[in-house]
């Protein structure tokens, strides 16, 4: 419990620290993979756990929220400042976590897709893109503006 509660509250920060800058989101998120692959062990054994034991299963998802209620703040503040469409913060915040975390679970634990030959690298630049599609309407650090709500 004491490993979990360190690594898990120590990944508190989110992918949108580095706003609508592709570069800066491809690295937040080699940091992340880089960490998860660290401590596969790790998360394979939450995983394990969280489907046999409600206490591991609750104190996953509370330090899990953490992260999500920080990316949902964020995306709030997104959408405030006109930077983005209207988007559900909450639900937007799980879904993206969601998605980040169980693709790198999958990749690295799982090898699927297979890392070799440079598919890690794809894989960060393709959720770098995901990310930044779905947040501020656009990929590859374009400048167009914003997804048109209407």
């Amino acid at each position: 419990e004491t490993v979990i509660v360190e690594e898990l509250a120590a990944g508190t920060s989110t992918f949108l620290d580095a706003g609508a800058d592709r570069d800066g989101l491809a690295r937040a998120i080699r940091d992340f993979v880089v960490d998860y692959r660290r401590h596969l062990g790790l998360w394979r054994a939450l995983l394990e756990g969280m489907l046999q034991s409600r206490a591991v299963r609750e104190l996953w998802l509370d330090l899990r929220r953490r992260t999500v209620l920080r990316l949902a703040a964020q995306v709030q503040e997104h959408v405030e400042r006109g930077e983005v469409r209207s988007l559900d913060p909450l639900l937007t915040a799980h879904a993206l976590t969601s998605m980040s975390e169980w693709f790198a679970f999958t990749h690295l634990a799982l090898d699927e897709p297979a890392p070799e030959g440079g598919r890690t690298e794809a894989a960060i630049d393709t959720l770098a893109d995901l990310w930044l599609h779905a947040v501020f309407g656009r990929v590859d650090g374009s400048a167009s503006g914003g997804v048109d709500p209407g």
